[in-house]
């Protein structure tokens, strides 16, 4: 089982819910930071396709899910500089798995 990010704007990123970012949210966003691309789909079992976001050159994805983004792969110094801005813009923060 991997490590992976979250950008949340609750306390701790699994009440994601409680203070969601909306998928249409993170979307557009996404769709217009020059860092990111859509890439493929993640199929969610519970919620169904999600567009999967990449940085060019680095191994990790970005996918909306239940009121949070995920991040999942690598997480480089580049991957950590653009999740800590994305997060910045959606008036939130990065956070671990262990709530770091």
């Amino acid at each position: 089982m991997g490590y992976a990010f979250h950008i949340t704007r609750a306390e701790n990123w699994f009440d994601s819910e409680s203070a969601p970012i909306s998928r249409e949210e993170w979307e557009r966003l996404a769709d217009e930071f020059a860092a990111l691309r859509a890439d493929e789909f993640v199929d969610w079992t519970d919620i169904g396709p999600q567009k999967l976001y990449v940085i060019e050159g680095e191994t990790a994805s970005f996918s909306w899910r239940k009121g949070k983004v995920d991040i999942e792969g690598s997480y480089t110094d580049v991957v950590e500089e653009i999740a800590n801005e994305l997060a910045s813009l959606l008036g939130g923060k990065v956070q671990g798995d262990d709530e770091d």
